[in-house]
């Protein structure tokens, strides 16, 4: 018993150290095996390593040891993204403005603020005050100022105090959101419903404040927005830059340089291309670069000093795998786009081979944020932030396998948070075998948190999706815009899904916050959805089917839900076909626990059921 207590206390020892170690920005956990030798690394996340240790001591009949291991087990994270900042919501915080919500009417600020409410500050003198929980340096801020007439946008100043002395001011702009009109959307007032209210400023503090800091977002007279709404700020604490790596070829060096007008798109480029050739590596500097057009990559690797420090930015800056393993890591990409396009500033896309990831990169103000296309294989996604996008946060679009994007924090975006769209026109297959797994997505303006699309045995587990607003639900799982029929087992596992749902204006009805929609045809495949917690949905927890009431959906299995608060039914079925529930728990309800609108539905009741 003592060695075995002493292993795994060291192990519980070696996942702390590491995690510490690689920084609370890390999504993963580098851990050794239970039963392995401990000289020899492996990586695995952190709720699995939970699981496997629950396990163990199960398997072992070490009951004396299931105290220790509830109590710490209780305390992993399963649900979300691991950022390595702290999220503060403006009507938490002391305030003297006006608070704005709870509100779900669309076209309304509050109903694309993170949970339907923010804090307007309008007469001088109004503020926010937030007080940090730990040390940080830096401030990602979500505000919204009125537009200019002519849809260009506005700039204004806000006042910032730190422990009641004047700081600085920041500089915000009205430029990167604001759209008007139907879909896609314009840039043009004149076409009214204006909506997409919110951007982001991110800034650095320029020294280390220690929790219990008061940071005050105040209108001075200087200040000369007609209003300034607050929603949320991030606060982090950004280590110091990265170093050059050896042997990487740097950017600089091909007649790049920082922090100007000039168009470096020719020298990147040709940096590119010569790392290629040597088969070395390419160091993005400090500072920020102007990239106008299309970068395409095949085998290389490109690492900046950190998503804080550098920065890529410009009107068609896309980045293009072309295939073979391309690892992309620790810089920024600002498209600079203010309305939606046709597909021509995505920031980055293409194909992707094994072994090729995606890490701690920073996307903004592109159309799509990432949209990997096939053949990609083997392509891991992990620790992105992808914000303030006009089309989806990030599409797994054809003719993909084996791919994982996990703990990337998705916020803002104009479309799907996150797709895996298996569209039978461009690609090379149906996606397979894909996982998205403890990703947060929030404020989608249009459409779902997370929407799948068709495709064969792909996993959505442990997402954190909260207010989705209009067209979408918090995860749809749909035969919908020509894609492959589903095949295998889709699993919607342990996932958090708050304040979701909305209308769907294309189809005249009210979406659940999970939905499962066959709107092409008979979804005949498995869905398994499994341990799921559906919280203070806008219509119904579970939505089975669309206007056509013909179409049948079998094979899927609802167990352990806890459907917690609904606008109007906890489940609703309005498809054939036929379903097991177990451990399905609704609570308070509005319409009441279910309504089951087609009698060609056969439910198979499980233990464990409550509430309908």
């Amino acid at each position: 018993m003592k060695d075995f207590f002493t292993a795994f206390l060291a192990i519980l020892w070696g996942a702390a150290f590491c995690w510490a170690d690689e920084g609370i920005s890390r999504p993963h956990t580098c851990l050794t095996c239970l039963e392995s030798d401990l000289t020899s690394d492996c990586r695995i996340d952190l709720a699995d390593f939970a699981q496997m240790a629950s396990s163990w001591l199960q398997t072992k009949n070490l009951s004396n040891l299931s105290a220790m291991a509830s109590q710490w087990l209780s305390a992993v994270p399963t649900v979300g993204a691991q950022p390595p900042y702290r999220e503060y919501e403006a009507e938490q915080a002391n305030s003297s403005g006006i608070l704005i919500g709870p509100n779900r009417t669309y076209l309304t600020p509050a109903s694309e603020a993170s949970d339907r409410q923010a804090v307007k500050l309008v007469n001088v003198g109004h503020y926010v005050e937030f007080t940090l929980l730990e040390p940080a340096n830096a401030m990602v801020l979500r505000f919204s100022i009125p537009d200019s007439a002519d849809g260009k946008g506005e700039q204004h100043t806000l006042s910032v105090y730190i422990n009641g002395i004047h700081s600085c001011n920041i500089m915000l702009t009205s430029a990167y959101s604001w759209v008007y009109g139907a879909y896609p959307y314009t840039n043009n007032p004149a076409d009214g419903s204006g909506h997409h209210f919110y951007d982001e400023a991110a800034v650095l503090l320029g020294q280390t404040l220690p929790a219990g800091t008061r940071i005050r977002l105040q209108k001075d007279s200087t200040d000369t927005a007609q209003y300034y709404r607050i929603d949320l700020a991030d606060f982090e604490l950004v280590p110091a830059p990265l170093s050059r790596p050896a042997d990487f070829l740097c950017l600089t060096d091909f007649g790049a340089a920082a922090d100007d007008s000039i168009d470096d798109t020719e020298a990147m480029k040709s940096a590119v291309l010569a790392a290629q050739t040597q088969g070395k590596g390419l160091w993005i500097p400090p500072g920020r670069f102007l990239i106008t057009a299309r970068v395409n990559l095949e085998n290389i690797t490109l690492r900046g000093a950190g998503c804080w420090y550098s920065v890529l930015e410009g009107l068609g800056c896309r980045l293009y795998g072309r295939g073979g393993t391309i690892i992309l890591s620790d810089f920024k990409i600002d498209g600079l786009s203010t309305y939606r396009t046709v597909g021509e500033r995505t920031g980055i896309e293409g194909q992707f081979g094994p072994g090729s990831r995606i890490e701690k990169v920073w996307v903004e103000h592109t159309e799509a944020g990432i949209w990997i296309s096939g053949p990609t294989e083997g392509l891991l996604i992990t620790g992105c932030r992808i914000r303030n996008t006009f089309a989806d946060g990030l599409n797994l679009a054809y003719g993909v396998s084996s791919t994982t994007a996990e703990h990337c924090s998705i916020r803002n975006i104009g479309d799907d948070g996150m797709a895996m769209w298996s569209y039978t026109e461009w690609g090379p297959g149906p996606n397979q075998n894909n996982l998205f797994r403890c990703n947060t997505i929030q404020m989608p303006l249009l459409a779902n948190g997370i929407g799948l699309y068709g495709g064969s045995s792909n996993s959505i587990v442990g997402c954190w999706i909260r207010d989705t607003v209009v067209n979408g639900a918090g995860i749809q799982i749909a035969n919908r815009f020509s894609s492959y029929p589903f095949a295998g087992t889709t699993t919607i596992q342990n996932n958090r899904l708050e304040r979701t749902g909305s209308r769907s204006i294309d189809y005249e009805l009210n979406a659940g916050a999970l939905w499962l929609f066959p709107a092409d045809g008979d979804m005949t495949a498995p869905v398994a959805v499994l341990s799921n917690v559906l919280a203070d949905s806008t219509y119904q927890g579970i939505l089975l089917g669309g206007p056509l009431s013909t179409r049948k959906i079998t094979a899927s299995r609802f167990q352990a839900l806890a459907i917690q608060t609904a606008g109007t039914y906890g489940i609703e079925i309005n498809v054939k076909g036929s379903g097991y529930f177990e451990a399905v728990q609704v609570q308070d309800a509005q319409a009441g626990g279910l309504l089951l609108n087609n009698p060609d539905y056969q439910i198979t009741v499980g233990p464990g059921n409550s509430g309908w």
